[in-house]
């Protein structure tokens, strides 16, 4: 086994931290997400500052990579969020401000403690992935007689847009239905 050097550790950059908090909460909801897919990079654009970036790597409908973008490094210990994001972190209560020229948004790095809002993750994650998801799969019924989501894989299941009303109790279809 070989041994590590505590004192040679690089410590994490804020982008990374976040990151790692964020994948932290998402773990803790015991849903069996897949964390893998948030990755932190560097990015080095020849026109401007490097950044670092978090965000969630998927596979398209043609099986091409896809990046949807979580959280952007700025300067002076802000993070910027775009809306997707903006709007979930806006619900648990964190006040954010306008980027000009831009419709993102950013905080503070310190006011962006996902222990403190796990929730807020879950939210996140699950409505940046629904960005590429779809109507509903062929366990509608099933789920609607449920009154939830049975699709056993969730990662699959957090991109359907139904699960999303069945978890406001609106049931469109079987036994259950309460909105024509």
């Amino acid at each position: 086994m070989d041994e590590i050097n505590l004192f040679d550790a690089v410590p994490l950059t804020p982008m990374q931290r976040t990151a790692a908090d964020f994948r932290a909460a998402l773990e803790g909801t015991k849903l069996g997400y897949d964390t893998s897919m948030i990755k932190t990079e560097l990015v080095t654009p020849q026109s401007s500052k490097p950044y670092e970036r978090t965000y969630i790597e998927t596979v398209g409908e043609k099986g091409e990579m896809q990046t949807q973008i979580l959280f952007r490094d700025c300067k002076k210990g802000y993070v910027r969020c775009p809306p997707v994001v903006a709007k979930e972190l806006e619900r648990v209560g964190l006040q954010l401000e306008s980027v000009p020229s831009s419709d993102w948004k950013r905080l503070p790095y310190a006011a962006l403690d996902f222990t403190v809002y796990p929730g807020a993750a879950q939210e996140i994650f699950e409505a940046v992935l629904r960005r590429n998801g779809y109507g509903c799969c062929s366990r509608y019924l099933e789920c609607s007689d449920a009154k939830q989501c049975t699709h056993p894989d969730i990662m699959f299941a957090v991109q359907c847009a139904y699960r999303k009303n069945l978890m406001a109790g609106r049931i469109f279809y079987g036994k259950n239905a309460n909105m024509k």
